[in-house]
């Protein structure tokens, strides 16, 4: 699976620890995706709490919530 892109997009980072924790649960296992992704968009776009989890669901990346992955 690539998506389109995928090494132009910002969200790059996000791609890799999925595929990173997906295949090596073991290694990532103290690294929460959902968390991860927060802090990322606050970081790098400058969003509040709110904005951040809007972003996250509009990825489609809820699941990760849900899963607590």
């Amino acid at each position: 699976w690539s998506p389109m892109n995928c090494a132009r997009r910002v969200e790059y980072p996000i791609d890799i620890l999925i595929i990173a924790k997906a295949a090596y649960p073991q290694l990532f296992s103290d690294i929460k995706v959902h968390k991860f992704v927060i802090d990322f968009y606050k970081d790098v776009y400058g969003v509040s709490e709110e904005q951040a989890k809007a972003l996250r669901s509009e990825q489609i990346l809820d699941w990760t919530v849900e899963n607590d992955f």
